[in-house]
């Protein structure tokens, strides 16, 4: 709950997909306050792998989004996350 109260960010519960193109990646998710799909522009800066699975993205507009554990998400949602890490 720290992360709510520090950021306005959603919670991604599923990962429909993962694109790229030129060096940006396209996410398309759902989270807990709905569909969101965004750009994340450099993996290395705005993918940060935390402690037990936790993960904190900021796409190309500043905006948060966590997965709280990467191992709670579904088979096929946790192997696109996987490949951007």
């Amino acid at each position: 709950m720290l992360f709510r109260s520090m950021y306005f960010g959603a919670v991604i519960t599923e990962v429909y997909s993962i694109t790229e193109t030129m060096g940006v990646s396209l996410w398309a998710v759902m989270t807990d306050r709905g569909y969101a799909a965004f750009e994340v522009v450099d993996r290395e800066r705005h993918i940060r792998l935390l402690p037990n699975g936790r993960f904190l993205i900021t796409d190309a507009d500043g905006n948060r989004f966590e997965i709280p554990c990467v191992y709670a998400l579904s088979e096929r949602s946790r192997a696109l996350v996987e490949t951007e890490t």
